[in-house]
């Protein structure tokens, strides 16, 4: 069976519009003077991946590391929630406060810094860190005023940062973040003829597989509904997205996975770069990518592993949970709806605490 790719339905249509308001979410208590309607300039457009956590992101980003037109950011920039936007997906929330140029730039190289100093094997990018001195450099050197020219600025300073050298002249930067699909229009805005390429997988895999990342941490069935709204969030705006912004492709996770170079051929040509070998082997930085399983595992190349593990290790708690939050995405998708026999049947490892929140929530559909 050939790799399903969606493409969003109004490829001829122009870009949209900036929304109304963004810029009274923004990060400064004075207006934004000649943000709105601003576009970045100088370079070509970015490419901006888009995925919930445990999506696949990580392994498209991965898979696009070496090919010799792109320059790929090896860890998230969070642009949004670290420049004081009003973040909306619930594990990268952020409610933005008045800040000066001053107070702007210190919490963004402080948020940085704590995004990048834990030794957590299941971060973004494990055991990455950047070079802060140069990108404190450069940043300090931005106008925040500019959100356009301050966010390629930023994506610049990032890629000199952790390379030691800015982008090559002529390369693509590519960029992931797990919150931006809320911003794509903000971002096909700001960077006329930017391409966006958003992964969705089974949501009973990506559950799982959330719910693994946070067990690992306490041994516990955690209280799942902050991840489940943040699941509920990417997936609304994969929808909407694909309704008006431009230059929009979907990917499965699970064709990526079983036909690697078709559907990266067809990424390849979505994104106007030629085909090369790299794009069937996954690295980070140059380097051979082991992932950032959940199960803890190394892996070389793209591994099928992921794909029926999830099977045998998801609840009736969780099948009840993916239905309610991303009932669309199945029929859509071409993913198979289970019915949850038993959804209030308390889960191993669940505490009396953490099973009434999590059933309290499901029941209230919050």
């Amino acid at each position: 069976m050939e790799p399903t790719a969606f493409t969003n339905h109004l490829p001829g249509q122009p870009g949209p519009s900036r929304p109304r308001g963004l810029a009274s979410g923004h990060a400064f208590a004075t207006p934004l003077g000649g943000a709105v309607g601003r576009k970045a300039a100088g370079s070509s457009a970015p490419v901006f991946l888009l995925g919930s956590h445990k999506s696949g992101s990580s392994l498209l980003r991965s898979l696009l590391d070496g090919h010799p037109e792109l320059a790929v950011l090896p860890k998230e920039t969070h642009l949004f929630q670290f420049t004081n936007h009003w973040v909306d997906y619930r594990r990268r929330r952020n409610i933005p406060r008045p800040l000066d140029r001053q107070q702007f730039i210190d919490q963004l190289l402080q948020q940085i810094r704590q995004d990048t100093g834990r030794d957590n094997p299941y971060a973004d990018a494990p055991g990455f860190h950047y070079r802060m001195e140069v990108l404190e450099s450069r940043l300090r050197k931005l106008d925040p005023q500019d959100m356009p020219a301050f966010f390629l600025g930023y994506m610049r300073a990032a890629h000199e940062a952790a390379f030691g050298v800015p982008p090559p002249p002529g390369r693509v930067l590519v960029e992931k973040s797990v919150e931006h699909a809320e911003f794509a229009y903000v971002l096909a805005s700001y960077f006329p003829g930017a391409r966006f390429v958003h992964i969705v997988r089974n949501p009973y895999a990506t559950l799982v597989a959330v719910r693994r990342m946070l067990q690992k941490k306490s041994a516990r069935f955690p209280y799942l509904w902050p991840m489940a709204a943040s699941l509920h969030n990417s997936y609304h705006h994969l929808f909407t997205n694909r309704l008006a912004v431009p230059n929009y492709l979907c990917v499965r996770f699970e064709d990526l996975v079983c036909d690697t170079e078709a559907v990266m051929r067809k990424v390849a040509g979505f994104l106007g770069i030629g085909y090369h070998p790299t794009l069937t082997q996954p690295t980070a930085m140059g380097r051979l990518w082991s992932g950032n399983s959940t199960s803890n595992e190394a892996f070389r190349g793209v591994s099928r592993r992921p794909l029926e593990k999830w099977r045998e290790q998801v609840s009736d708690y969780e099948i009840a949970l993916a239905n309610h939050i991303a009932e669309p995405v199945f029929e859509t998708f071409g993913y198979r709806w289970r019915e949850a026999r038993h959804p209030y049947r308390r889960v191993r490892w669940e505490r009396p605490k953490t099973y009434a929140a999590n059933r309290f929530a499901l029941w209230l559909g919050m």
